[in-house]
């Protein structure tokens, strides 16, 4: 678990560097990559496929 632990965290700090930031307390709204079509407002159902 341990292991797990230490990659998951060496990702996090890969990513913090590669935006700039030294913790997660820097991000902000402008860090977040929404891609259109990706999020759903509260009470609409979402849509059904094939």
């Amino acid at each position: 678990m341990e292991n797990v632990l230490d990659i998951l965290r060496s990702g996090i700090d890969c990513a913090l560097m590669g935006l700039g930031h030294a913790s997660v307390h820097d991000l902000g709204p402008d860090d977040v990559v929404i891609p259109p079509g990706f999020t759903r407002p509260l009470g609409v159902p979402a849509a059904r496929t094939g």
